[in-house]
């Protein structure tokens, strides 16, 4: 056909012998060249050149790591964000005490000490608020760190045992290398965060958020989860995953369905973080020395 280059045999043959024949002076004419020019062959020789033919692959970018999630022990962190107050708590530890309660009236500008002073408080184990003046703690106290559920009606001034505080609040009984909330097992060891709404449950198990509804503890789709919350039947997860520099918090609303962004506070804080949701929609995240709206 007109307009192409065609080869037969006879032409392939005699292209291939006179490039033959070109190679053979090509290489007689370097060694005569390198006879006459003895130094020219001194030196380091230059690399051979590779040749990639074809479409080239390029290295795979190495996907990063989840960032690892260890419990934070005596430093867990308790928030619960009423209409009217603020709660706050910091977990301690039972053999040397630490366990402390907060109340803010102003958003979390400022803090008053709460704790019940006259119980030999060692752990804090659960805080829910359920009114401006109202909330309900669980405390370890005493040498024996026995949990007791006390309610104030007060603002934290004055503190009442009351069994019922068992009923409407869950806590983590911990035993050796278990742990339970009340009859129900674990998923790990050693969780933290642990909420309740009435029969669901939600905590976190080294870097991840579960929810338990019944028939059986169920992980949520956030990477590097820190801490939890319940809103109905929505969990608030916070994190530090995505593109913001300081806790992501997203919203999942059954354990199959994606994570829905709230928000992000922007901290350049570290260390152990709590979560609640806000009153008319959001989130409210302790961490550092700040509690931070979000959404």
């Amino acid at each position: 056909m007109a307009g192409r280059w065609r080869f037969g045999a006879r032409e392939t043959a005699g292209v291939a012998a006179v490039i033959a024949v070109a190679a053979v002076v090509a290489v007689v004419t370097v060694f005569a060249w390198q006879h006459g020019n003895p130094g020219a062959t001194t030196g380091t020789p230059a690399p051979v050149p590779t040749f990639t033919l074809g479409v080239q692959t390029p290295s795979p970018t190495p996907t990063p790591e989840a960032a690892s999630v260890s419990s934070p022990g005596a430093d867990e962190r308790f928030l619960s964000v009423d209409t009217d107050a603020m709660w706050r708590a910091t977990a301690g530890r039972c053999d040397d005490g630490g366990g402390s309660v907060e109340r803010s009236l102003d958003g979390g500008a400022t803090w008053t000490a709460v704790t019940p002073g006259d119980r030999d408080v060692r752990r804090v184990q659960a805080v829910d608020a359920f009114g401006g003046d109202d909330a309900d703690v669980i405390v370890a106290t005493g040498g024996d760190c026995a949990p007791q559920g006390l309610r104030t009606y007060s603002g934290g001034e004055f503190w009442e045992q009351q069994d019922q505080v068992f009923v409407t609040s869950r806590f983590v009984e911990r035993g050796d290398g278990a742990a339970t909330v009340g009859p129900i097992e674990a998923p790990c060891a050693a969780p933290w965060s642990l909420r309740n709404t009435g029969d669901t449950l939600a905590l976190v198990c080294d870097g991840t958020a579960s929810v338990y509804t019944g028939g059986g503890w169920s992980p949520l789709p956030v990477e590097s989860a820190l801490a939890v919350a319940l809103d109905g039947q929505s969990a608030i997860v916070a994190s530090r995953t995505g593109d913001c520099a300081g806790v992501t918090v997203s919203r999942v609303d059954s354990p199959g369905a994606a994570p829905s962004a709230i928000g992000c506070a922007e901290t350049d804080a570290a260390g152990p973080v709590a979560v609640d949701d806000a009153p008319g929609g959001g989130a409210m995240v302790w961490v550092g020395d700040a509690v931070i709206p979000v959404g």
